[in-house]
């Protein structure tokens, strides 16, 4: 009888010590699983920001274009107005030159 209550407090610690090596096993693995997931975050972020500065690059540089291209527009509208002029002058001095 004294030999099993012996053994019954060593069964018990040696239990003990065999949960408490399974738990921090498992807490070790639910660890590496969220330092994965947290690489796998971190990640994800340095994606989003490399795309939004690659999308505010090409924003810069289509607002850019525009600007360039509003230029354009207002320097042939500009040739445009002095092309009409010249033609109603030609126009005019042919008109003169008839009579």
């Amino acid at each position: 009888m004294e030999n099993t209550m012996i053994n019954k407090p060593l069964k018990t610690k040696a239990l003990l010590v065999l949960a408490s090596a399974g738990m921090l096993f498992l807490s070790g693995c639910a660890s590496q699983a969220q330092q994965d997931e947290v690489t796998d975050l971190r990640a994800q972020v340095r994606n989003a920001e490399r795309s939004a500065e690659q999308c505010e690059a090409r924003s810069a540089e289509l607002e850019q274009r525009a600007e360039v291209a509003e230029q354009r527009a207002q320097e042939l509208q500009t040739r445009s107005r002095e092309l009409e002029r010249r033609m109603q002058r030609m126009e005019e001095r042919m008109g003169s030159a008839k009579n």
